[in-house]
């Protein structure tokens, strides 16, 4: 479901009177995305910077898994100061530094 505020449908650039094509729009939201990130990066401490970013973790919590390594697996717990997420499990924890998470089966 879409978060209210948050996202549009899929038609509603279009509807706005936009008509991107998908590479069309990723040129356009690429280097904004990245400024915005700069401008994070410059604005706060690393810790306020990891503060902000734990606020906005989806799986915070839940059991997850890297995508392509199920051995990679744990409870969603921090984020780490280099910005790696923190999955800790049975006494193991794993900084995850690049890939995609997803739920893991309970």
């Amino acid at each position: 479901p879409l978060r209210e505020g948050a996202a549009v449908p899929a038609g509603g650039l279009d509807l706005a009177g936009r008509r991107f094509t998908p590479l069309a729009l990723w040129r356009n939201l690429v280097p904004k995305v990245e400024n915005c990130y700069v401008h994070l990066l410059s604005s706060y401490t690393s810790s306020e910077f990891t503060s902000l970013v734990r606020q906005h973790l989806a799986f915070l919590g839940r059991r997850v898994a890297v995508a392509g390594h199920p051995e990679i697996q744990g409870r969603l717990a921090d984020v780490s100061t280099s910005g790696g997420l923190i999955l800790r499990e049975g006494g193991r924890e794993y900084v995850v530094s690049s890939g995609s998470i997803v739920p893991a089966d309970s």
